[in-house]
């Protein structure tokens, strides 16, 4: 289980355990997790897929729906994007 309570956070969890330059792949909210370490470790990262996600920047609603999953991540208990 990752831990933090941002996504800037869980970036720095896995750069942590990461080597020294990786290749990175992100799924849906993961992919913005993959952006946060691209934009904090950009010389370590030598590659990036991003998949199902958006370049767009998000609304206010959706930073809080994201902010909402990462706690319920931290917490163990998070299963997925939904409705919910």
């Amino acid at each position: 289980m990752l831990h933090g309570q941002t996504i800037a956070q869980i970036a720095q969890v896995i750069a942590d355990g990461a080597p020294s330059r990786f290749v990175l792949g992100g799924l849906s909210l993961g992919g913005y997790v993959a952006r946060s370490l691209v934009k904090q470790f950009p010389d370590r990262v030598v590659g990036l897929v991003l998949i199902a996600m958006s370049l767009r920047p998000d609304t206010p609603m959706q930073q809080q729906l994201k902010q909402a999953a990462v706690k319920t991540s931290a917490q163990g208990e998070f299963r997925g994007l939904s409705s919910a």
